[in-house]
């Protein structure tokens, strides 16, 4: 029980002292902007009136899903233009997120160094730093996968033996996540799927099921009518952006095109070396191999690989911020690694 506690209070020393900072880092960028195009038009429509959200009007990133504008507009009519009191949503969202880091890490992760490496690669990059205070749906979505990915395996996995009043709160925030933005969907399909992966190899399937099947069910009927019927209707539906303005065309530039994708994973540049350690996690026969590739193939390269089909198949950019959500799990991925790959060397020497 001492070393229990002695390793929470580490844990949360680091996670303190990182959030601080990274809460500093996303303060000082919102002072040097204002608003800009793409969050007036979150809100408001060519009039300049705010917009009816009942009548599914575009919310930006083909989507009419309106959750950002319910969640905001209470801010936006009582504070109107002011940027500071208006981000209050999106700071108290960018600051549980880094609340969620803590307790993955604490629960999943064997070493401070490790904990501390999950919170530097999360504090401190780019993406996640320009969207968390800005008035569009992003911040929440990096922090809805963070509460996902913890809440599916205390809800999947046998040992953790939730509560009642536990799996209403998880099913309240699986039902939010869904109809919250259309990426919605994806985080708690994925999420959900890793889990069931993972707890298969020690619980036969049935079990499995039966353990969640009344969860699921419950959350599916109450949230997927609403969910096709913000999916079922776009004001644009002819897009005629070229897919690859922002990242590079894999056909033409497939070296920049990976540089690119992983660049955004892991920003800035310097920290981009501690890749090695995710590839060494990957490649050596680590015990955690299996559950490591599983993560990587379901939480990271096929997001990413079907966001860019749907973009091809509209026509729309295919664009970092869609994938901000899968930065944020992606910070504790490369901590994992490295701890995984420094212990696998450790018991090897």
């Amino acid at each position: 029980m001492a070393m229990m506690g002695h390793k929470k209070f580490q844990y949360l020393a680091v996670a303190i002292g990182f959030s601080l900072w990274g809460l500093y880092l996303r303060t000082k960028l919102l002072a040097g902007r204002g608003w800009w195009v793409d969050e007036i038009a979150q809100f408001t429509e060519a009039s300049g009136t705010l917009k009816p959200f009942w009548k599914r009007l575009s919310n930006g990133e083909m989507s009419c899903f309106p959750g950002d504008y319910l969640l905001t507009f209470p801010f936006i009519k009582a504070f109107g233009d002011n940027k500071w009191l208006t981000a209050i949503p999106h700071m108290v969202a960018t600051a549980i997120g880094f609340y969620f880091l803590y307790l993955i890490c604490l629960r999943y992760l064997k070493t401070v160094w490790a904990t501390a490496l999950a919170f530097l690669i999360y504090s401190a990059n780019s993406e996640l730093i320009y969207h968390s205070f800005e008035l569009r749906p992003y911040a929440v979505l990096a922090t809805f996968s963070l509460m996902v990915f913890y809440c599916t395996e205390t809800i999947v996995c046998a040992e953790y033996n939730p509560s009642p009043i536990q799996k209403f709160f998880i099913g309240a925030l699986f039902f939010l996540t869904i109809l919250y933005q259309a990426y919605g969907i994806f985080i708690v399909g994925f999420c959900t799927l890793y889990s069931i992966l993972n707890e298969r190899s020690v619980t036969p399937w049935k079990s499995i099921i039966k353990r969640i099947a009344k969860l699921y069910i419950i959350v599916g009927v109450l949230s997927m009518p609403i969910w096709f019927w913000w999916a079922s209707y776009n004001v644009e539906n002819d897009f005629t952006h070229q897919t690859f303005d922002f990242i590079p065309n894999p056909m033409v530039d497939v070296k920049g095109f990976f540089k690119s994708v992983v660049g955004n994973l892991i920003s800035p540049k310097p920290l981009r070396l501690l890749l090695a350690g995710p590839v060494l996690a990957l490649l050596l026969p680590q015990p955690s191999r299996l559950k490591y590739i599983g993560f990587f193939l379901l939480l990271v390269v096929l997001p990413i690989t079907l966001l860019l089909v749907f973009d091809l198949s509209r026509h729309y950019w295919f664009i970092q911020r869609q994938f901000i959500w899968v930065i944020s799990l992606f910070a504790f991925f490369v901590a994992w690694g490295w701890e995984s790959a420094v212990g696998f060397a450790m018991k090897r020497r």
